[in-house]
């Protein structure tokens, strides 16, 4: 019969000691790319480099074998990344509960067309790359079009988490951008899954299963459906008992994280990540009109504090750069890179022009001014500005007037020169379009200007 065996002395000390070591270099280098202007992520990823085979290793093996504990190897990374696992689903949850569902269903057709064009334009490019690298990174009795297939299957997806922490730490996940983002970075994550068993059973056995992908994409399909009707009714009976029996925000924890751990389950069983689970199950929690208020704060100060830096941490520490031992590999490494990032932001580019999007930043076309249609209750002041940064806006509260009114910029240039002739003064608030409509006078506070 199994047993749980526990760790020992000396592997438990290894274990804090990564623990510790990882979490004080990666919030160090992330503080230091924010500094300078760049997501923290950025040096997450880059505190793994430097703790890994290609920099610690390098520099004092003897220490970084002590590091990983060299010998016991699978007990060691299976501690480690199981922690990382559990950020980057937290990491999901926090992303689902600032997903607007009903903002996604309204821009639906520059979401498919980004999706889309983000998905195509970097297959084409990956099958390019494909034939045209050397034989030499051809694995023995390997065929040339299932190399080809892998290598545009990689270049074709994207990471969910990394776009989500990017979109957190810049403040654009609220809006219509970032949800574009995140609604396309998702569908790229369940497609590239679907084509990787589709690619696999091409490599193994010479043909499409037709079958198997079905079997692939019914499930998951019955699994948002059940997760969004019954999923939201017990999730919403169990909030609502906590709330009965004054657990608090420890209660509403406990129902987000058993929620996140089941969905996980459900859908790491159907052969997707556990990851699209828990981003599903942060949907549901934010769409509770029993969730406690204080819910989301707590769960992203743990994750973005402690887990997600180990996750990002972790999955730099398996790189291994010492792998690129001539200038070939160099060359060619250079050259996925480069395809990747020009497919994928002309093909995601080129979609969000298709669909009418602005050609400077963010995809809000607006530059006016919108109710926020809750001015005659003051109590909802929480939910005003929560409905006014979803929508992509600057959200403003007089005192006693209750929730008062949504400005709504873009980044144009006409629209960033009018807020600088109102800063500090009333002035009409003019849209865009061919009727330049005026709308009422808004102060504008150098605060927001600067915003701009």
């Amino acid at each position: 019969m199994a047993e749980l065996i526990p760790i020992e002395e000396h592997e438990l000390l290894v274990f804090w000691v990564q623990l510790f070591v990882i979490l004080v270099f990666a919030r160090s280098l992330g503080w230091m790319m924010r500094k300078i202007g760049l997501p923290g992520v950025i040096g997450e990823l880059g505190a793994g480099l430097l703790l890994g085979p290609s920099v610690f290793g390098t520099v004092w093996p003897d220490g970084f074998n002590w590091f990983l504990n060299e010998g016991h190897e699978e007990v060691q990374s299976a501690a480690l990344l199981g922690v990382a696992w559990v950020g980057v689903a937290l990491l999901l949850v926090v992303t689902g509960f600032e997903t607007d569902l009903d903002l996604i269903r309204k821009l639906g057709r520059p979401a498919a067309l980004v999706t889309t064009g983000s998905l195509i334009l970097p297959l084409i490019g990956g099958l390019a790359v494909g034939y045209a690298l050397p034989d030499i990174f051809l694995a023995d009795g390997a065929e040339r079009v299932n190399f080809a297939l892998f290598v545009a299957l990689a270049l074709s997806v994207s990471s969910l988490a990394v776009v989500a922490k990017i979109l957190s730490e810049l403040g654009l996940m609220r809006r219509d951008f970032g949800q574009i983002t995140v609604a396309a970075g998702m569908a790229n994550d369940v497609v590239g899954w679907l084509m990787l068993g589709v690619f696999t059973g091409l490599a193994t056995s010479g043909e499409i299963g037709v079958v198997q992908i079905l079997k692939t994409v019914v499930p998951i399909l019955i699994f948002v459906a059940v997760a969004m009707t019954l999923g939201q009714r017990l999730v919403d009976r169990a909030l609502r008992q906590m709330r009965k029996v004054e657990a608090g925000v420890s209660g509403a924890l406990t129902v987000a994280l058993v929620s996140m751990l089941g969905f996980g389950v459900i859908t790491q069983k159907l052969g997707v990540e556990a990851v699209l689970g828990a981003f599903v199950a942060g949907v549901v929690l934010h769409r509770s009109r029993f969730q406690h208020e204080h819910a989301l704060e707590q769960i992203e100060g743990l994750t973005l504090g402690f887990f997600a830096p180990i996750f990002f941490a972790t999955a730099g520490l398996r790189v291994d750069l010492r792998e690129l031992g001539n200038a070939t590999a160099i060359t060619w490494t250079a050259v996925i890179i480069v395809v990747a990032i020009v497919a994928k932001f002309i093909g995601a580019y080129a979609g969000a022009r298709m669909a009418g999007r602005s050609h400077r930043g963010c995809p809000g076309a607006w530059c006016r001014a919108e109710r926020s249609g809750c001015a005659r209750d003051r109590d909802r002041h929480g939910w005003c500005s929560r409905w006014c940064l979803q929508h992509g806006g600057i959200y403003r509260h007089r005192a006693g007037a209750g929730c008062d009114q949504c400005v709504r910029f873009d980044r144009s240039a006409s629209c960033r020169a009018w807020v600088g002739r109102q800063r500090g003064r009333a002035g009409p608030f003019v849209s865009r379009g061919s009727t330049r409509q005026k709308h009422r006078r808004e102060y504008i506070t150098d605060a927001v200007a600067q915003r701009w």
